[in-house]
């Protein structure tokens, strides 16, 4: 594996720069009662995967106009229906109603969800998780039931049941109790591809989870070349050089997991393939701080965290066509959004979290530089400012209604308007 050449390394300095100087704490009245208040100059603790205390590089600053859709039409939160459920009951006491009805949502709301209800849920660091519902504000904590107050990643089976990824553990919430499932150690053998099964994060020594509807198997990678160079390098550490920081699911139904230090890896339900460019690993001298954001975009291609290259990525026989080969998967790398332009560099840029909406339009929410929107072979900046510098986005989410959200380190959930991204205020 090489390492990346000075002229590259160059390109991630200046924006490395603009994160370290970047962000600034809420307004004190901005603060639920009761929550205290995270620090936003601290870099979550899921970042550099052999540093947690490194930010990642962002991309230099831009600033052309922000986009505007004079079509887009920002629906009203569901309404609670006169025919809903009544409020879910604790397990211990039918009588009590679970959870605490609050008058704002806090600052740390790193995740968003909506339910097949149209509920909004805000997945937290450290405060819980938070429904919506557009008539008020209810947190779950452990008080609860959740396992844990971190919340990490939240999905929803056909049945309706939530399932919410903390650091405590899966918790399945059936809209009466909250259940903590048992992790089942199921190595390298209970890999499968079904389309009703849900697939989560891993954190620690599990690098990814697989739930059925009835077991949830602790799932390991079968063992690739890269593991050796790691462990020469880093041969004492916390955590999983294969731990899944991002799950998507391809147009084909394929699984792509974007992982702390080995890069990409494309799992069909028979075979697991990589790609492990350097700019995507934490085995080279450049930036990577693990493949948090994957896109497919409207060719069907893949944006891998960043915008460096683009990636054509089909299983065929490796090399073939001028292809380059990593492992056994196959793909084209080819040029991505790179400038020459030095007030117009958006080839640096790392995303945090990114998605292609129901449009065709792709975007990209970076650490500390606001958000890109690439239509097509076209990029327009998004500034997400508070008292007029960037704030540390997260994650972005498509809502069933078509609505852009936000997750934010320090500075709660956002939500698009059709021209910019508006700080959420139910």
């Amino acid at each position: 594996m090489t390492s990346r050449s000075a002229a590259s390394r160059a390109l991630w300095l200046f924006p490395l720069l603009l994160s370290c100087i970047g962000g600034r704490s809420e307004h004190p009245s901005d603060q639920p009662e009761g929550d205290s208040a995270p620090n936003p100059a601290a870099v979550p603790h899921m970042l550099a995967a052999h540093d947690p205390a490194a930010a990642p590089p962002t991309l230099a600053a831009h600033s052309p106009a922000a986009a505007k859709d004079p079509a887009a039409v920002l629906p009203p939160l569901a309404a609670r229906e006169p025919s809903a459920a009544p409020p879910a009951l604790a397990a211990h006491d039918p009588s009590a109603e679970l959870g605490e009805v609050v008058h704002r949502l806090g600052n740390a709301h790193w995740y968003v969800f909506q339910d097949s209800k149209l509920n909004h849920w805000f997945g937290s660091e450290g405060q819980g998780a938070y429904r919506v519902d557009g008539a008020r504000i209810v947190r779950y904590t452990t008080r609860d039931g959740l396992p844990n107050d971190t919340v990490r990643q939240i999905q929803e089976d056909a049945a309706g049941n939530l399932y919410l990824n903390t650091h405590g553990g899966i918790s399945k919430f059936d809209g009466r109790r909250f259940e903590t499932l048992t992790l089942v150690e199921g190595g390298t053998g209970a890999w499968r591809l079904d389309a009703n099964d849900l697939w989560f994060t891993g954190h620690g020594k599990h690098s990814i989870s697989r739930y059925d509807g009835t077991t949830l198997f602790a799932l390991e990678f079968p063992k690739i070349g890269l593991e050796d160079v790691f462990y020469a390098k880093f041969p004492v550490v916390p955590y999983s050089p294969y731990a899944a920081y991002t799950l998507h699911r391809d147009r084909t139904g394929a699984l792509w997991v974007g992982t702390a230090c080995f890069g990409a890896c494309r799992y069909d339900g028979k075979s697991f393939q990589w790609i492990t460019e350097d700019e995507l690993t934490e085995l080279d001298d450049g930036p990577s701080f693990g493949l948090r954001g994957i896109i497919e975009d409207r060719e069907g291609k893949f944006w891998l965290s960043n915008v460096i290259h683009r990636y054509d990525a089909h299983p065929r026989d490796a090399g073939s066509d001028g292809a380059s080969a990593s492992d056994t998967a196959w793909y084209r790398r080819e040029p991505g959004l790179v400038s020459t332009d030095p007030n117009n560099n958006v080839g640096n840029a790392y995303f945090m979290s990114g998605l292609t909406d129901r449009n065709g339009v792709s975007w990209m929410a970076t650490y500390g530089a606001g958000v890109w929107r690439i239509d097509g072979r076209s990029f327009t900046h998004v500034p997400v400012l508070v008292d007029g510098r960037q704030i540390h986005l997260l994650s972005i989410y498509e809502d069933r209604q078509g609505v852009l959200w936000l997750g934010t380190q320090a500075h709660g959930a956002w939500r698009f308007d059709g021209v910019a991204f508006q700080r959420f205020r139910p």
